[in-house]
């Protein structure tokens, strides 16, 4: 069994964001076995 880790990075505002805007600026990820080995990246 392998797993995806991911991690998304979106932009930020001080205060409250305009309405409706939410932008993924970057995406990681990495797939992983049982054992925790990592077997590939993105």
């Amino acid at each position: 069994m392998n797993f995806i880790i991911y991690d998304l990075e979106a932009t930020c505002w001080r205060g409250r964001p305009p309405h409706g805007v939410n932008e993924v600026i970057e995406i990681g990820a990495y797939k992983v076995n049982q054992l925790g080995e990592v077997l590939d990246v993105f």
